[in-house]
């Protein structure tokens, strides 16, 4: 943080143009105080000027507040704990302190240059618009680039809140309550996919967030709360979209709308960052793993566990907003240490693979491949992993459900361009009426015609 000047100098020509030595020691003992007071209250100072240029605050701080459980979880190496409902951790329930704050604000920036690289961005592997948009008014880009922040730290809130369900069979696994030798054959799976058994997919399955074709019972334990809570606090959001279609009113039509705002902003987010794609899954082991950019100007980073990614991570951005419009945010997975303590200090004993090393993407895929995926609902493969969660809150609370045949045909091609080009880029998705709430990308929530056949004998 700079100071507005200094020199020693001009404040010694400030004190020494009073006419009185009281004035003099009136302005040190002041200037005393508002230090004092600026050391012990720092927090209290800046939160209302923070919260008031930040659109989405209250999301960005459960975000922050869960984001710190899981990485003080690995710290310790420790699977992180059941973090608290998220409407506890709002700035309603408490205050944020000055760490809080900060890392909130790298959040924003994060967000900020999320948004940038849609808008202005010219990297010819990312989606984004080449020109400002100035044919917006400036009130809808202000509406828009509000709701956009917003989806973005709802997506963190999730990755952080189901990183602790993807690692907890991870967990159990070191303990000794899993398929001998799975968290080595799961750090694998990277080079070696075939060396992943079907008992590893079976004792995988039996928790929810790894049966991808469990349904919205299954997952209830694992989804149920943060979709409350996603949705609940879409309550605040929302705008009612005319005309309403398929029975959906005004208003949970613009609900509908606030769930696209959050599938956007996750793709947005993933499409950003230069790892976004395990870099090694199909390679040969010894195939050096292409290296990102350099980013221009000072560096800034971002502690996250992205949502679809499931682990702690540090990004790296631009220290100016402005430098994104033609790199990649860096994301690098945090190192095992091969010491780490224990809550009361104890030495952890840490030989061996860690949960926190395991490629989570990438286990989801190989369950989502030997599910019988090519064929799986109505002849067509089912979502992508990580959008589970997202199928649970759209068949819960809204009784609808993806398309079939919506970009996960093995061969749609077109349907893929169309959704990445034609949609994601328009500078209208996060507009009053949003393109994605069509029906191109929903249908009524009934059964699909699971035809079942494994890849895998």
């Amino acid at each position: 943080m700079e100071v507005l000047f200094d020199a020693p100098e001009l404040l010694i020509l400030v004190f020494q143009s009073f006419d009185r030595v009281d004035d003099a020691l009136s302005l040190a003992s002041t200037c005393q105080f508002l230090a004092s007071i600026w050391r012990t209250h720092t927090s209290a100072i800046l939160c209302p000027l923070i919260e008031t240029k930040t659109p989405g605050f209250n999301q960005a701080l459960i975000a922050v507040r869960i984001t710190d459980l899981v990485f003080t979880a690995f710290e310790t190496n420790h699977l992180p704990p059941l973090p608290p409902p998220p409407h506890t951790l709002s700035v309603h329930a408490r205050k944020p302190n000055i760490a809080e704050l900060k890392h909130l604000l790298d959040l924003r920036h994060l967000a900020r240059c999320v948004e940038h690289m849609y808008r202005r961005g010219t990297h010819a592997d990312q989606m984004h618009e080449s020109e400002e948009p100035t044919w917006l008014p400036t009130a809808e880009r202000a509406h828009m680039s509000a709701r956009f922040q917003c989806a973005v730290y709802r997506v963190l809130v999730a990755g952080a809140v189901l990183t602790r369900e993807y690692l907890e069979p991870l967990f159990m696994a070191r303990e000794g309550h899993g398929p001998e030798g799975l968290l080595r054959r799961l750090q694998e799976v990277g080079v070696r996919w075939e060396g992943v058994i079907g008992g590893d997919c079976e004792f995988l399955e039996r928790f929810a967030v790894y049966d991808l074709e469990g349904g919205r019972e299954r997952w209830e334990g694992a989804f149920g709360e943060l979709a409350g809570w996603l949705v609940e606090d879409m309550e605040g959001t929302f705008i009612q979209v005319e005309p309403p279609y398929r029975g959906l009113d005004a208003e949970q039509l613009g609900r509908l709308q606030e769930v696209t705002f959050f599938l956007a902003a996750y793709e947005h987010v993933k499409d950003k960052l230069f790892y976004k794609y395990a870099p090694q899954a199909e390679g040969d082991e010894d195939e050096e793993i292409p290296l990102p950019p350099p980013l221009l100007g000072g560096v800034r980073k971002a502690q996250v566990a992205m949502f679809g990614i499931f682990c702690p991570e540090v990004v790296w951005m631009p220290e100016r907003v402005e430098d994104v419009t033609s790199c990649y945010l860096v994301n690098k997975r945090l190192a095992v240490d091969g010491e780490r303590m224990s809550p009361g200090g104890q030495a952890l004993d840490c030989q061996g693979p860690s949960p926190w090393e395991v490629d989570v993407p990438c286990v989801l895929e190989i369950l989502h491949t030997r599910s019988g995926r090519l064929n799986h609902r109505d002849g067509h493969p089912s979502p992508p992993p990580a959008l589970r969660f997202v199928e649970y809150v759209l068949g819960e609370f809204f009784k609808v459900r993806f398309k079939a045949t919506w970009l996960f045909d093995l061969y749609s091609v077109y349907s893929l361009h169309d959704y990445t080009l034609g949609f994601l880029q328009n500078l209208r998705l996060f507009g009053d009426r949003s393109i994605m709430t069509g029906t191109w990308l929903f249908t009524e929530d009934k059964a699909p015609s699971l035809s079942y056949r494994p890849l895998y004998g």
